[in-house]
Formats: C-alpha cells, sequence, structure tokens
C-alpha cells in the first residue's frame, strides 16, 4: 500500500507526537499528578490517538476514490477499444461494398456515353477536348 507524500508525513508527525507524549508521561509518572495535571494530559493524548486515527481514516478514503477513478479509468478505456474495434468493422465493410461496386462493368458504358455526347458538344461548338481531356 503506497501513501501519497501528504499522509506519509501526516502519518509520521502523529506517530512522532505520540512518541514524544509517551516519553512525557513516562517522565510524569516518577512525579506525582495532582487531578488538574492527570486530566490535562489525558486530554493530550485523547487528542494524539485521534490525530493518529483521522490520519487513518483519511488514508482509507484516499486509497477508495483512487481505486474507484481507476476502475472508472479502466472501463471507459475498454468501451473507446470496443467502439474503436466496432468503427473499424464498419469502415472495412463499407470500404469492402464500395470497392465491389467500383468494379462492377455498367459504369463503363455510361461513362462511355457521356464522353461521346461531351465530345459532340464540344467539336460542334469548335473546342477541342484532345490533350486537355482524357476520357477512359
Amino acid at each position: 500500500m503506497a501513501l501519497s507524500p501528504s499522509l506519509r508525513t501526516a502519518a509520521a508527525f502523529g506517530v512522532l507526537i505520540l512518541v514524544i507524549a509517551i516519553l512525557i508521561a513516562g517522565l510524569l509518572t516518577g512525579f506525582s499528578l495532582d487531578e488538574k495535571q492527570a486530566s490535562f494530559w489525558d486530554v493530550v493524548l485523547k487528542a494524539v490517538g485521534g490525530i493518529i486515527a483521522l490520519a487513518g481514516a483519511g488514508g482509507a478514503v484516499y486509497k477508495y476514490f483512487e481505486e474507484k477513478a481507476k476502475e472508472t479509468d479502466e472501463k471507459a478505456k475498454a468501451n473507446r477499444a470496443a467502439k474503436s474495434r466496432q468503427t473499424s468493422h464498419s469502415l472495412r465493410s463499407a470500404s469492402r461494398s464500395i470497392g465491389s461496386y467500383a468494379t462492377r462493368p455498367p459504369l463503363s458504358g455510361t461513362t462511355t456515353l457521356i464522353h461521346s455526347y461531351a465530345k459532340k458538344e464540344l467539336n460542334s461548338s469548335g473546342f477541342s477536348i484532345g490533350a486537355a481531356c482524357r476520357w477512359s
């Protein structure tokens, strides 16, 4: 489990505070504490424990949202790949369909008819289509 640098810093800070609090509490146990001091240190230790608990909860929430984002990205990537495959298949089938129509012979007769009409019209108007326009 990899924590972000800010969470590692917060966790390290919490552990440092806890160690310092334990050392101070250990030093104070040799002394007698009155009720007011004991309640103060009780509050301090509970606050440090709360900070550590909040850092752990924050880390858990961060990890949860990171995993959700990763899952969403993977789903989006899978959807894009599926749509890309579908589009590619559609383009290939359309290209095959167009290619099969382009090789059919009925268009050649139509082209010849248009060529003869255009040649007749251009020659009758005095223009020559010789080198300027090559018809198949």
